[in-house]
């Protein structure tokens, strides 16, 4: 019986100075990923690769949630893992929690619907 190949774990890269609350999982992205329940005001350090950001929360956002890592445009084509996820309904500003509620989804139901 052949192993299967084992998982190179790829743990959130560290700000140097700042605990990892959330993830950045491509430099292309505009989202970042909430590791716990993040309060408003907080400020938020992410890095992906040599490319850091540092973003005070607008709102809280929860556990699992997104956090915009700059200001975009109602219309804007949001990217997360490096593929697009969907297009903004609201104007977003740097910090604020990104969800059903402003962004609408790119997934598509099987069957076109």
């Amino acid at each position: 019986m052949t192993a299967l190949p084992t998982s190179t774990s790829t743990q959130p890269a560290a700000v140097p100075g700042h605990p990892v609350v959330a993830v950045w999982l491509d430099a292309r992205d505009d989202v970042a990923t909430a590791l716990r329940a993040i309060a408003p005001g907080e400020r938020v350090h992410v890095r992906c690769g040599d490319e850091q950001r540092s973003v005070a929360t607008q709102e809280a956002i929860p556990l699992g949630h997104k956090i915009a890592l700059h200001a975009l445009a109602r219309g804007t084509h949001v990217y997360k893992y490096g593929e697009c996820i969907g297009r903004l309904t609201a104007d977003v500003a740097e910090g604020a929690w990104v969800h059903t509620h402003n962004l609408e989804t790119a997934a598509q139901r099987e069957g076109g619907e």
